[in-house]
């Protein structure tokens, strides 16, 4: 079969899936769920406009549908006879002046495959996208100098990965449904607090049982700030975490560093691991014995989920396609990525660094989301704490952006009295401040910096 041939076919595939859609919904008995479930799988996406209109090709199947989707939302019935009681006279010859409603209404054999139509519609509509995509993609690439041929790249990630697959939108959900959802996760919680080990069931988790216990179980979807001057250990913290996660609890943890290389990571990982001094790996003075430890501590974390991607200039289409590629790889969603820190990432397109930074804080959010794993984002302090008398930070002092403030859904803000002041009496310690906890307490834990082996260790009682 030729190319038109197959384009007129699937025109006509297509126009019987509209006709079968709109006959469905009119079709619908008075409390049939299906309207709701046809009309969730052809809402736009978010930032779209309209009802849903642009799946129908035919200007009649359109107002068919903006009339059925009015109706639907004034709370009327939306059978043969409302829809046509509700089109203006004037507009009824686009429906052959309302006959054509009738062959509409008997075009879906029965209302309950209008879901099956709805679906094929959608994806006609996500293939015809991408497909517009591809071509305005291929276009660009043949006029771009060579020099930008990663921009061409970029923009053709963010286009595609800004369209929606059927089903994945958002949509309201009645109290009768959350309602037992939530007793649901309210007898998972309480089982969770019985258990002797709760880490268990839990995909994300500090090596820090006195932090694990004042956050709560944090669940996918959420973003952690980690924030502090320089010289705060914000990067051995986030370490720590992501060694945790990824060999000791085999949870696939990707780190995402624009600071440090993938080598200097892991001298630090080896460091803490290993229980060898930072000083000794740097200076080469490592004794028999820490090349023996050095040597059983590779072999033993060999099978870790833990990866590192120290590539300069990355931006949040790459993390996100990045994320995407090693959950399809390791079969399994990251139990949190981490990002070494937002102040040294970058977005195009945005009129000032502030917009830039809120742009970015917004995106690793909704990337928590989208890839159903948790965010750990490092971040700067201005100077703020510096102005004060004891040295501690505070929200306020997030810099750049208070929407950092306002995307995370956790915030700790990391504080050394002995940076400051190395004769102080709590010298060796480091409080994670947990200024925000959306949903759960604040508060302070202190840890002790281990520095001299890059790592931060529990002082609770366990």
């Amino acid at each position: 079969m030729s190319a038109p041939a197959i384009d007129q076919a699937q025109q006509r595939h297509t126009r019987i899936d509209e006709m079968a859609v709109l006959g469905a919904m009119m079709q619908a008995a008075p409390h049939s769920t299906v309207p709701a479930q046809v009309r969730g799988l052809l809402e736009p996406a978010d930032g779209q406009e309209g009802v849903g209109e642009h799946h129908f090709s035919l200007p009649g199947h359109k107002l068919a549908w903006r009339t059925i989707i009015a109706l639907m939302n004034a709370g009327e019935p939306h059978d043969l006879n409302a829809v046509a009681a509700a089109i203006p006279v004037e507009q009824l010859r686009l429906l052959n002046n309302g006959a054509y409603l009738s062959d509409l209404a008997q075009a879906c054999p029965t209302p309950a495959s209008g879901t099956w139509y709805a679906r094929n519609l959608a994806n006609a509509t996500l293939l015809r996208q991408i497909g517009d995509a591809a071509a305005a993609q291929a276009q660009a690439a043949a006029v771009t100098a060579l020099n930008d041929a990663t921009e061409v790249l970029e923009v053709a990630q963010a286009r595609l990965n800004a369209l929606a697959p059927p089903g994945r939108r958002g949509a309201m959900v009645p109290w009768s449904v959350i309602g037992p959802e939530t007793l649901d996760e309210m007898e998972r919680l309480a089982a969770l607090a019985a258990r002797e080990d709760p880490e268990a069931d839990t995909a994300f988790s500090t090596p820090w049982p006195d932090l694990n216990r004042l956050l709560g179980p944090v669940a996918p979807g959420a973003m952690i700030i980690i924030a502090g001057r320089p010289g705060m250990a914000k990067s051995c913290a986030m370490r720590d975490i992501a060694l945790h996660l990824g060999m000791r609890r085999q949870r696939l943890a990707p780190v995402f560093s624009l600071e440090m290389s993938r080598m200097e990571i892991g001298l630090c990982l080896m460091a803490n691991g290993a229980k060898i001094r930072s000083d000794d790996i740097k200076h080469g003075t490592m004794s028999d014995d820490d090349w023996i430890r050095a040597a059983r501590y590779v072999a033993k974390t060999a099978d870790a989920k833990l990866v590192v991607d120290d590539t300069p200039g990355m931006n949040l289409a790459y993390v996100d396609r990045t994320l995407g590629d090693l959950a399809r790889q390791y079969g399994e969603d990251p139990a949190g990525y981490f990002f070494d820190y937002l102040q040294l990432g970058s977005e195009r397109g945005h009129g000032n660094r502030q917009e830039e930074v809120s742009a970015m804080s917004r995106g690793h959010k909704l990337l928590a989301k989208k890839r159903n794993t948790v965010a750990v984002v490092l971040s700067q302090l201005n100077r703020g704490p510096e102005g004060r008398a004891d040295k501690r930070p505070q929200l306020s002092d997030l810099r750049e952006s208070g929407s950092l403030e306002q995307d995370a859904d956790i915030v700790i803000l990391l504080h050394r009295d002995d940076y400051y002041d190395p004769e102080s009496p709590n010298a060796g310690e480091i409080d994670f401040i947990v200024a925000k906890n959306r949903g759960g307490p604040t508060g302070v834990v202190t840890l002790a910096a281990q520095l001299h082996m890059s790592r931060l260790v529990s002082m609770a009682v366990v």
